[in-house]
């Protein structure tokens, strides 16, 4: 009926550690997730190594090529704005 809300509210306290406070388990995940990623990397490295990539030459020239004649067309675009007219 109105007056004073006097029930308990609970407040969650985040603390230091990015927000996540002391919590145990966030602090196991992060180990774990680290040191898969350090043990693992040899493994990685190793099923990269062995998967087959195409060369990247044929897409290099194809992209300087794409990005030159986009550079060119604002070159142009520009050059004729700041032209003066007179």
């Amino acid at each position: 009926m109105g007056g004073t809300d006097l029930s308990p509210v609970k407040a969650h306290c985040k603390g230091t550690l990015f927000g996540y406070g002391s919590h145990f388990r966030y602090v196991v995940i992060l180990a774990v997730f680290s040191a898969v990623l350090y043990y693992g990397a040899p493994f990685i490295e190793a099923i990269l190594t062995l998967l087959h990539f195409p060369d990247v030459s044929g897409c290099k020239g194809a992209f300087s090529l794409y990005a030159s004649q986009c550079l060119g067309c604002f070159i142009d675009l520009l050059g004729g704005i700041t032209k003066d007219k007179s």
